[in-house]
């Protein structure tokens, strides 16, 4: 009885060593994973399939002039320029119906005002045969 007990804690002790080295390593990746996005040229958003943006790099970010804390406030409707509003919200209902979008014309509003116009793709992330998120890459032209 003793020795299963003791097999048992060791087991036990062994399991959440395990869980400490895979979630140590899972931050890791994820800390490399952001400094890659993070140094890219591109303009690179996640948005949520209601339009909140869920993630944006640095360069979209100083591109537009939004802190991280602002741009995780944001709607992808606060950022499109009215000229180009029904064009993308159409391509984005496409996205999340499962189409990728490719060199897709936009124009993204700076929080001074500024136009910026952009091109880039836009695809959708599904789980279970659902919408989770957008990706896009976009480009200043």
């Amino acid at each position: 009885m003793a020795a299963a007990i003791v097999l048992a804690i060791w087991l036990v002790r062994r399991d959440a060593r395990g869980r400490v080295q895979t979630r140590r390593a899972l931050n890791q990746s994820e800390a490399v994973l952001r400094d890659f996005l993070d140094n890219a040229s591109d303009l690179i958003q996640m948005i949520s399939p209601e339009g909140k943006i869920l993630f944006v790099n640095r360069a979209w970010r100083e591109k537009l002039g939004y802190s991280e804390e602002e741009s995780a406030s944001l709607n992808l409707m606060e950022i499109l320029h009215p000229d180009c509003l029904d064009h993308c919200m159409a391509m984005f209902q496409r996205v999340l119906g499962g189409e990728t979008a490719r060199e897709v014309p936009a124009i993204f509003v700076a929080k001074d005002g500024r136009s910026i116009t952009v091109e880039g793709n836009v695809s959708c992330r599904f789980e279970d045969g659902k919408p989770v998120q957008t990706r896009a890459i976009f480009r200043e032209i």
